[in-house]
């Protein structure tokens, strides 16, 4: 993977723990590996995935 990843603090509300939520934007080609080394540092981790409509910044869609 190439991109970076970003962590944000965020608060667990089942177990009200501070947690560190890891955000990133990664290519479809990239989704497997990302859920596997989620999975092998936590079994338990919470990975959503979605698609984006557009994603703009350094490395990506330049802003108008």
């Amino acid at each position: 993977m190439k991109e970076d990843v970003h962590g944000i603090h965020a608060r667990g509300m089942y177990e009200n723990q501070e947690k560190m939520m890891l955000l990133c934007v990664a290519t479809r080609n990239e989704v497997e590996q990302i859920k596997r080394i989620a999975i092998h540092q936590d079994r338990y981790a919470f990975v959503i995935i979605t698609n984006a409509r557009e994603v703009r910044g350094k490395g990506f869609k330049k802003p108008e």
